[in-house]
């Protein structure tokens, strides 16, 4: 599997190796075009979920269009947990949402999910924040000085993964390996996702 070490000890350490994996495997589908299974959005999987969720991994992604995690990790219905914020910032409710999925759905793993060309990192470097100043600020906070587009979206998403690990509800089921967050970056070019923390 083509994961990097750090990723995968914090798999190792929280026992969701196989959903790496399956993330990893759904991502190929998605870059050789395989479509999501049908039978994961009928009908018959809607009325299923009526009884409750159980959703296998959250996804915090940048809310762009041209990033869709369910199709990108080709899933269906019930099985991502998806929160999308502009520069996949990590709000205040972001957070809470984050919160729920982990301490009530028992979800075990997340992702952070930056992409290339991103529009809200670009408007931070080039200083043109006024429609979205929260916005704004965040990404400054988490990136610095940086100037290079590729590390400032990079940097940032790693930024909002250590935010979420050191939040103050979620960093005790950081520390007794029941939740672990790490990060991907997503090519709109090729449609991979590269893991990086």
């Amino acid at each position: 599997m083509d994961v990097p070490a750090n990723v995968l000890e914090k798999a190792r350490k929280t026992n969701t190796y196989d959903i790496v994996a399956k993330l990893v495997d759904g991502n190929k589908q998605f870059i050789n075009g395989k479509s999501i299974d049908p039978a994961k959005t009928d009908g018959t999987k809607r009325k299923e979920l009526l009884a409750g969720q159980e959703p296998w991994f959250i996804v915090l992604a940048c809310s762009d269009s041209r990033v869709v995690p369910e199709y990108i990790f080709n899933v269906g219905l019930g099985e991502c947990f998806s929160i999308e914020v502009a520069g996949n910032v990590a709000t205040l409710e972001a957070i809470e949402s984050i919160r729920y999925a982990a301490l009530h759905l028992h979800t075990r793993l997340m992702v952070v999910l930056g992409h290339s060309q991103c529009g809200a990192v670009t408007a931070t470097l080039e200083g043109h924040t006024e429609d979205v100043p929260n916005i704004g600020r965040e990404i400054r906070k988490n990136i610095g000085d940086e100037k290079d587009l590729d590390s400032a979206i990079e940097t940032n998403a790693i930024a909002t993964a250590k935010k979420i690990e050191n939040d103050e509800q979620i960093k005790p089921l950081v520390g007794e390996g029941l939740f672990a967050v790490i990060v991907g970056i997503y090519d709109l070019d090729s449609g991979k996702v590269e893991f990086v923390y």
